[in-house]
């Protein structure tokens, strides 16, 4: 996948007059369509909140890694750095898509098929753009940023690392005490066994592609695992809100829905995004914790970044003063918060630098099974010819 995206990328870059006036007019007749259609503006958004995550995490991963290629032809660099980003941003897509589908056919109402489709076409859009659209106007942009070398360790993470145990408990306490709002919920309940389900078969859909993704059990697992913490705090802070709201005005019942999913779409993200600098740095040669750190630090700035923005947007939605997208706001300011700087660049380096190689155990039968390879570590590009230099 990483040559094919090169490829990709490299010719956008050489047409990019081109690829851009395509992609005007296709914003520009996707923005009739939706005019003419009639949707439900509080289905809507879920979509608006996903495509935000999503075109800020893309394009800040794909930026920093055209800044870290020494290539210099403008469109090999370009090329080069969408074929080791891209195959993070198509998994990471990826990784949303079934969850959506999920929503269509479970068939909830209207409400909940709105949001699946919507929420299905902009993150397809915004992988779409990523690959297309953005090598193209980075190739307008590229003789003016600056290059720097991948970095190889940062503070925190030789701290988190060096630390493990007493990070580990801190952490799970601090999420542990935000999951103890669920204790006030006033959620609605769900009159089927929906959300259950979709949560369960949602973890079993996400465990398989990421285990084919990482090429590792255990990275799977305890990715996982995190965005189960992520959830649980999430929804935790989401109920201390709603109990402090005015008595007897009950949550909108799709409250826990929507913050499931987009704790679910920025968790994947980052953990994709730090799982392919992990196995970047190992393909490097660096031995299995000096990788976690190196990881780390290649993918920290971006995660932090794109956790702020995220943040600050959350916090405008709480200013608009409607019930729904306020409240989802709020929690999702702290939920965000929590998942990227306690579980992504705290807990999950702490749990790989304990487990050590062991981390990337494979079993050979089940290696045979995952067919698709990411290749995230961009291994094939590396002995890909320079091309376009």
């Amino acid at each position: 996948m990483s040559v094919t995206l090169y490829r990709i990328g490299a010719y956008c870059s050489r047409r990019r007059g081109r690829v851009a006036g395509i992609w005007l007019v296709v914003l520009l007749v996707a923005g009739v369509v939706v005019a003419r259609l009639d949707l439900d503006p509080q289905a809507l958004a879920l979509p608006s909140i996903l495509a935000l995550v999503v075109a800020v995490d893309y394009g800040l991963r794909i930026v920093s890694a055209l800044r870290r290629d020494p290539s210099p032809g403008r469109d090999e660099a370009v090329g080069r750095a969408m074929g080791s980003a891209g195959p993070g941003v198509v998994c990471a897509a990826m990784a949303v898509f079934p969850a959506m589908l999920q929503l269509v056919m479970a068939g909830q109402g209207g409400f909940l098929v709105t949001a699946g489709l919507a929420t299905f076409a902009v993150v397809l859009a915004a992988m779409l753009a990523a690959v297309t659209l953005m090598p193209s106007l980075l190739a307008f942009a590229a003789p003016r940023l600056s290059r720097r070398p991948a970095p190889t360790e940062s503070r925190w993470g030789a701290f988190v690392t060096g630390h493990p145990a007493p990070v580990l408990v801190a952490g799970l306490a601090l999420l542990a005490v935000a999951a103890l709002g669920l204790r006030e919920s006033r959620f609605a309940r769900p009159e089927t066994d929906f959300l259950p389900l979709y949560l369960v078969l949602m973890l079993m859909l996400t465990y398989q592609h990421l285990a084919m993704a990482f090429r590792s059990v255990l990275l799977a697992i305890i990715s996982v695992a995190g965005y189960l913490l992520s959830v649980a705090a999430t929804l935790g802070l989401l109920a201390i809100v709603v109990s402090r709201g005015p008595a007897g005005a009950d949550p909108h019942p799709m409250l826990p829905v929507l913050a499931i999913i987009v704790v679910f779409g920025v968790a994947m993200d980052h953990q994709i995004f730090l799982g392919a600098g992990i196995r970047s740095a190992l393909a490097d040669g660096l031995a299995p914790e000096a990788a976690v750190r190196a990881g780390f630090a290649r993918s920290r700035r971006v995660m932090a970044v794109s956790a702020l923005v995220l943040t600050s947007v959350s916090l405008i939605l709480v200013a608009g003063g409607k019930p729904l997208t306020g409240t989802l706001g709020l929690g999702l300011a702290a939920g965000v918060l929590l998942d990227v700087f306690v579980v992504r660049m705290t807990l999950m380096p702490a749990v790989l630098a304990v487990l050590g190689p062991r981390v990337w155990w494979l079993p050979r039968p089940l290696e045979r099974t995952l067919a698709l390879d990411f290749d995230l570590e961009g291994g094939k590009l590396r002995d890909h010819p320079r091309t376009y230099a």
